[in-house]
């Protein structure tokens, strides 16, 4: 590490080493930028005797870095975007409008792995909702209004859809 400095300082680059020496640099050099990232996470002031579990889980969810099980969620979050991204492109293709394995009105299986994911995202929110430090501090994030008003349509339409099933069911009854 001392030595890459040097070189820094005297204008080469890290690509003038060995190649042995650089796959070694390059593996320090990541680690210390992991290492670096895990220090400048922002520590939020908790109340006073808070539980130590209410800190691990707001870590967990809030900051990737803290731990390598926050990471792994991290990924599953970005995962889990992306698949609805597709989802959602998908269900706009005729071939799945028109299907006959339909629920709701959606393609059967989109419709459960939409579900699996709004109920990961679901649980994420909540998870950091109860587990903020600061609650006013959470309120105020529009990142956090985002997350909200990307959740709670999917309720909705739920809601609407056993509602009109409800009353189609009691309208056939009578």
């Amino acid at each position: 590490i001392a030595f890459v400095s040097d070189l820094v300082y005297w204008g080469f680059q890290e690509t003038c080493l060995e190649p042995c020496c650089l796959k070694r640099w390059l593996e320090c050099k990541e680690q210390l930028e992991w290492e670096q990232a895990r220090e400048e996470v922002k520590v939020e002031e908790f109340p006073e005797g808070a539980p130590a579990i209410q800190r691990k889980l707001w870590d967990l969810f809030e900051h990737p870095h803290t731990s390598a099980l926050a990471r792994v969620l991290g990924v599953v979050s970005v995962a889990c975007i992306f698949i609805s991204t597709i989802i959602l492109t998908l269900d706009t293709m005729p071939y799945f409008q028109e299907h006959e394995n339909k629920t709701g009105g959606e393609f059967a299986r989109f419709a459960i792995v939409e579900g699996i994911y709004m109920a990961y995202f679901t649980i994420e929110f909540l998870v950091r909702l109860i587990t903020c430090p600061c609650k006013t501090n959470f309120l105020k994030s529009s990142m956090n209004w985002i997350d909200l008003l990307a959740i709670v349509p999917y309720f909705v339409t739920i809601a609407l859809n056993t509602i009109a099933n409800t009353n189609y069911k009691y309208d056939r009854a009578r």
